[in-house]
């Protein structure tokens, strides 16, 4: 929240203007830590229909600062009625407290999804904050069983529910278990374009918003050229080689460049979805075969379509 309110309230008007005079669907997310909020931000970003997602790495081992400020704002939140949602980075630092922040978000009905740090190519950040890959699948796969039967959770917990969802039906409510090339295009503030709002490099770029007069040119710039050919690539070699291709569909193409390149899979990310997904799908068919039904009542719909 590098802006002031005055200057969010302008962009704002022009955007607002913008998708009228375009005859476009506006929908906007901010993404923050959380810790400059005041009640007017609060009041504006309801008014105006923004929603918000606020990172949280929990009040012991967390690697951001000022935990507990942003603790209070979510009460501050919550009286407001405000709707937003918090993404939870695992690291080596929280990933022992990772059942308690679960049990704070739960408590407090904040929906959370927990993501895993992801190696940025730095060796001594890297060695500092990837959490041991055991221990995670460890720790992913216990809070999975205590989820399912948590009869308090009234929130979306992700990545359970993706994953049960992709178990249950095979499908997916987030991009990194989906086809993104095609549906979103990233913006940055000097008007640059790519994949996504992750890290891309420059080789993958679309190229600059001046260079175009239709936003469909930039999906036969060189840049995208070379990302499909690369995707392509890997998702073939995935689709011969894992047998849960038709649920991961490849994975994520920047995942797959941060973890060593975008034609081949089998980084850290990859090894954790096969050994957490595995672990899932047994527990699932396990309960679908004793006609077993899990507790937690945030599922419940998901769940019922079993029966339908």
């Amino acid at each position: 929240m590098l802006m002031s309110l005055y200057e969010f309230k302008d962009m704002q008007n022009m955007l607002k203007e913008s998708s009228k005079t375009h005859n476009v669907e506006l929908v906007q997310h901010i993404q923050t830590n959380g810790t400059h909020f005041t009640q007017d931000y609060i009041t504006f970003f309801k008014e105006n229909g923004i929603r918000v997602g606020i990172s949280f790495d929990g009040s012991y081992g967390a690697i951001r600062t000022n935990q507990d400020l942003v603790l209070k704002n979510f009460d501050v939140l919550n009286c407001k009625g405000m709707s937003y949602g918090t993404i939870c980075v695992i690291t080596k630092q929280n990933m022992q407290h990772m059942h308690s922040i679960y049990e704070e978000m739960v408590n407090k009905k904040i929906p959370i999804r927990f993501n895993n740090y992801i190696r940025i190519g730095i060796p001594a950040t890297d060695e500092k904050f990837l959490p041991d890959f055991e221990e995670t699948v460890r720790v992913y796969c216990s809070l999975f069983d205590h989820w399912l039967d948590d009869s308090q959770c009234m929130v979306p917990v992700d990545p359970f529910y993706s994953m049960l969802s992709l178990i249950l039906y095979k499908l997916s409510n987030i991009c990194t278990y989906s086809s993104c090339l095609t549906s979103w295009v990233a913006l940055d503030a000097e008007g640059n374009l790519t994949s996504c709002n992750r890290a891309i490099p420059k080789e993958y770029s679309y190229g600059n918003i001046f260079d175009y007069e239709d936003i469909d040119e930039v999906y036969i710039s060189e840049g995208y050229r070379k990302l499909i050919e690369g995707a392509t690539e890997r998702r073939r070699k995935c689709k011969n080689t894992c047998i849960y291709f038709d649920y991961c569909r490849g994975g994520c193409n920047a995942t797959a460049i941060a973890e060593g390149r975008l034609e081949d899979n089998g980084g850290f990310s990859c090894k954790f979805f096969f050994e957490v997904f595995s672990y899932f799908l047994n527990v699932v068919d396990q309960m679908i075969l004793l006609g077993n039904e899990p507790k937690n009542p945030s599922i419940n719909e998901l769940w019922r379509k079993l029966r339908r």
